[in-house]
């Protein structure tokens, strides 16, 4: 018998909770958690979890982005990050935002694949990296 994969599970997943009311959401959800303890598929929830989210922003056209900072950002700091990454990738941004007090400042930003480190460490990071290669 063929095995589902995550990337099923998740889709599957999707077309399920599609359209429906918080309410709806949640039997859903509880059907499709008994499904996955049916199969003995449940300790593969994690991969589904990632499956579910990158089929939910490919078919909204939603992306998250995950901002880690020493300290929450303020308001006008969110929207002009939103502006500029929804500008720059040409998707709708979504924040997630994460503090990490071992920061000592700045942020990192995570979409899919992508880093951007514009923490203060990663700055002396590559500052050092520079002088000690000469460029």
């Amino acid at each position: 018998m063929k095995r589902i994969t995550a990337k099923n599970y998740a889709q599957l997943l999707y077309v399920m909770v599609q359209g429906k009311s918080q309410t709806e959401i949640k039997t859903e959800i509880k059907k499709f958690l008994q499904l996955l303890i049916k199969k003995r598929d449940f300790s593969s929830r994690e991969r589904i979890i990632d499956e579910f989210n990158k089929h939910w922003q490919e078919q909204t056209g939603e992306f998250e982005a995950s901002v880690t900072a020493a300290k929450p950002l303020e308001a006008v700091e969110k929207k002009n990050l939103v502006e500029i990454l929804a500008q720059r990738l040409g998707k709708k941004i979504l924040i997630k935002e994460q503090i990490d007090h071992r920061l000592i400042g700045g942020f990192k930003i995570k979409i899919e694949d992508i880093l951007i480190d514009g923490s203060i460490k990663g700055r002396l990071n590559r500052l050092k990296s520079k002088i000690v290669n000469g460029s």
